[in-house]
């Protein structure tokens, strides 16, 4: 036993453990107070002091005529304080007059009393005439001695008329005797619950308006009137009205727009606002107006399918790989008199890589075998031809034009064929709208089952559409491009 050692090794160990466990307890004692005194220490930090804030609770509300609208403001934190308001006309954002519906008085003071919450109630007083949605500014100032107005010191009040109104878009519609059609758009304002109509017709007031179609007429009306319904909140509608282009030199014209016999929800007062007028700019002159006689391009292939239409003329022979054939664009004169001209030709025609969107032709050489098209009547390097036609001549003339059935893998192709430099005694216009016809080559080399030009997409109601046609790598074969990959 250590105790019976008689070096005193046994006293030796008693100390060394009692000094180790006076300077452990010492340590613990340390760390106890600093714990104890940090605790103090973060109990004592006071909490950041709130700035007392006045403010509305909403800075937008909607309310309409005979109704009313209860305004809150909260008071943070909650006591006894005051704050000062003033209402006005919104304006911008609206036209004057929303005060005019109000009985309140237009300033005063509102206290909150040992409360976070107050309240400022204004009702809305009807008004027969319709003034559409008016816009009140209710804005606070002023709070009491140590309070601040927060971000939201302002407030919107729309009063929306109670009051049905129908309107047309514009007072008047200037128009070309060639837009081919107006758009009007008529607006129901205000109160849009429920559903509602209006007969839209139109008239004309005077000799020198323009006259409904009877055969050689400028339009086509209603003058009997046609319903126009608006569903449940729907707000606007159109019509379209299509102006016809005749032949007649002429003074402008203009014809009446009117809405009637309004029909709403029970109960609900309507009023219409005025009527507008459509006016016709004469476009004719004495030698008339030129232009392509297909408003919208059309599709030939390398392999030529029946005609689509009595404007194409194409020879009835297939045309056999490396052989062509050829299609007549028509450009029409259909009034005017004296002898005229127009010349023609085909824009963007430089096309760095056989195969892009525009289709290509050599100015300078027709037998290059890339051409993808030739004009026979129109002379190289220019590639411009000229249509001319007698002083009562109305018949269309045709611009030839040489499809070649080459062998490249390629894309659809445009050739984009464009009017210019009308000449005359006077000149012809050029129609706006017929200036330029694209006529669109579909190739017929692509590998098998790359005739789907559509991109498949999967439906619910089409899981399955088919694959799209992916190229990954083109060789050549002789004369011959062979794509390769995925169709």
């Amino acid at each position: 036993m250590p105790a019976y050692r008689p070096d005193g090794m046994f006293l030796k160990m008693k100390g060394d453990i009692m000094r180790k466990l006076i300077r452990a307890t010492a340590e613990k004692a340390r760390w106890m107070l600093a714990f104890g005194l940090l605790a103090i220490g973060i109990g004592t930090i006071p909490a950041r002091a709130q700035t007392p804030l006045i403010q509305f609770a909403f800075t937008n509300i909607n309310v309409f005529e005979s109704n009313t609208v209860t305004l809150m403001l909260t008071c943070v934190p909650a006591t006894n304080a005051s704050v000062s308001y003033v209402i006005t006309d919104a304006v911008p954002p609206g036209p004057p007059g929303a005060v005019n519906h109000l009985t309140n008085p237009l300033s005063g003071t509102i206290s909150f009393v040992n409360t976070n919450r107050a309240f400022l109630t204004l009702p809305i007083v009807y008004s027969p005439q319709f003034e559409g949605t008016l816009p009140l500014l209710i804005s606070l100032s002023s709070p009491s001695a140590g309070f601040v107005l927060g971000s939201q010191s302002n407030c919107i009040v729309n009063i929306d008329d109670l009051n049905t109104g129908f309107r047309f878009d514009s007072d008047i519609y200037p128009m070309n005797e060639n837009s081919n059609e107006v758009l009007v758009t008529i607006f129901r304002d205000g109160n849009t619950n429920g559903t509602a109509s209006i007969f839209f017709r139109t008239m004309e007031v005077s000799a020198t308006d323009a006259v409904l179609n009877n055969g050689v007429g400028d339009y086509l009306g209603n003058p009997s009137g046609i319903p126009i319904f608006f569903d449940d909140g729907v707000r606007s509608n159109q019509i379209r009205i299509t102006l016809l282009d005749d032949c007649t030199i002429e003074s402008n014209e203009t014809f009446t727009l009117l809405l009637t016999n309004p029909l709403v929800g029970f109960g609900t007062p309507t009023i219409i606002l005025g009527t507008s007028t459509v006016s016709i700019a004469d476009n004719d002159t004495t030698a008339g107006y030129v232009g392509f006689a297909d408003l919208y391009p059309n599709i030939s292939h390398e392999i030529p399918p029946a005609p689509l239409n009595p404007a194409f003329s194409v020879n009835e022979s297939l045309a056999e790989p490396g052989s062509s054939f050829t299609i007549n664009i028509w450009v029409d004169r259909p009034c005017g008199s004296g002898q005229i001209s127009v010349d023609y030709t085909v824009i963007r025609v430089f096309d760095s890589c056989p195969g892009l969107t525009n289709a290509f032709i050599d100015p300078n050489d027709a037998n290059n075998p890339l051409n993808d098209f030739n004009l026979p009547n129109a002379p190289r390097p220019n590639l411009t031809g000229t249509l001319t036609w007698g002083p009562t001549d109305h018949n269309p003339k045709p611009i030839p034009v040489v499809i070649y059935n080459d062998r490249w893998v390629e894309l659809d192709e445009t050739i984009p064929l464009v009017l210019f430099n009308p000449q005359g005694n006077p000149a012809p216009t050029i129609r706006a709208d017929r200036r330029v016809f694209p006529l669109v080559i579909h190739f017929d080399d692509q590998p098998a089952g790359a005739s789907d030009r559509e991109f498949n997409v999967a439906t619910q109601f089409a899981q399955n559409p088919g694959v799209n046609n992916v190229v990954f790598a083109a060789a050549m074969d002789g004369d011959r491009i062979i794509l390769g990959g995925g169709f």
